[in-house]
């Protein structure tokens, strides 16, 4: 099993900011999916997030790409979590940063605004897309 301080799923710019941060002060360590989401803002989202991964590569943060988060379970201690993969990690702390169909968010029971019953992600006016 490999060990992280931190693990972060969402491949996003949010997933990579907060990579990027931990990055920053040395504290903790990467894993994303990546998985884009087309729409009207791919192309400059596409962007932000080819500069961001550029950064956290310089500061040798482990990305783990082409993966999605399988299940996960807490302890006293942390966290391990599981790839589709069959890889494992353990960390002190999780953070779901993958969006409106986040593993981590459902299982912590935070909601969504937007996101329909059809698990589809929000369009620009925070509606459901088709």
């Amino acid at each position: 099993m490999t060990e992280h301080a931190v693990v972060i799923t969402g491949g996003g710019p949010t997933g990579l900011m907060l990579a990027g941060e931990f990055g920053v002060g040395r504290r903790g360590r990467r894993d994303c999916r990546a998985a884009r989401q087309p729409g009207p803002s791919w192309l400059a989202r596409n962007h932000i997030e080819r500069v961001l991964a550029g950064w956290v590569g310089e500061l040798s943060v482990p990305i783990y790409r082409g993966r999605e988060v399988t299940g996960f379970a807490q302890d006293d201690t942390g966290v391990d979590v599981e790839l589709s993969d069959g890889l494992s990690l353990r960390a002190q702390y999780l953070a779901g940063c993958d969006g409106g169909r986040s593993l981590v968010g459902k299982a912590a029971g935070i909601e969504f605004p937007g996101v329909g019953s059809d698990n589809q992600q929000p369009d620009h006016r925070g509606r459901a897309g088709r």
